[in-house]
């Protein structure tokens, strides 16, 4: 009996460790899978990531690629509207050259031409005004009956705070509004 006994008890001990193995190895299938899940999961995640940056380095160079389309239409706009520019400036130039020009004849002595062609073109104006007015002689100014001019305490001030007497005075404005009358004229020639 001590035979039978025996190999009932080697035989239970044999499935006794094969449960306990396969229950370690079931312990590390399960340990490694859910190691497997982990990674897998991480990996997951990391696409993502990439997939994210991948589509923001897109997102930024299409921003980049629209931003340098609108400047370069801006730019055109600046380039176009500069052209413009060089041609009006153009033409004021030769404006003011044409105007100097036909100011400074009218003056007749060579040191007032000299003074006078340093001067801003208002003042060169006003200079030539006050030049051929006070040089006029004194004549009738086609009043009937050679009536003085009446002028408004204002424009009496004015006289006198310029030096002029009422007929100059009066002559200086009338010459403004001709001046004035022909600048008209000539901005539409220009413009």
């Amino acid at each position: 009996m001590n035979d039978g006994s025996q190999t009932q008890e080697s035989g239970n001990a044999q499935p006794q460790s094969a449960d306990s193995g396969l229950k370690e190895l079931e312990k590390k299938v399960n340990y490694f899978q859910e190691e497997i899940r982990k990674i897998s999961t991480q990996r997951d995640e990391l696409k993502a990531q990439l997939k994210k940056i991948d589509e923001d380095d897109a997102k930024k160079k299409g921003d980049f690629e629209k931003l340098l389309a609108d400047k370069t239409v801006e730019l055109d706009t600046l380039k176009t509207e500069r052209e413009s520019l060089k041609k009006t400036v153009e033409r004021l130039e030769n404006y003011e050259k044409e105007r100097r020009k036909e100011l400074l004849e009218k003056l007749k002595d060579e040191k007032h031409k000299k003074i006078a062609s340093d001067l801003p073109l208002d003042k060169l104006e006003l200079f030539v005004e006050l030049e051929t007015v006070s040089k006029k002689p004194d004549t009738d100014d086609g009043n009937a009956g050679g009536k003085s001019v009446k002028l408004t305490p204002t424009e009496k001030l004015e006289a006198d705070r310029m030096g002029l007497t009422e007929k100059e005075y009066s002559d200086l404005q009338a010459t403004r509004r001709e001046n004035k009358e022909k600048n008209k004229e000539r901005k539409h020639l220009i413009f």
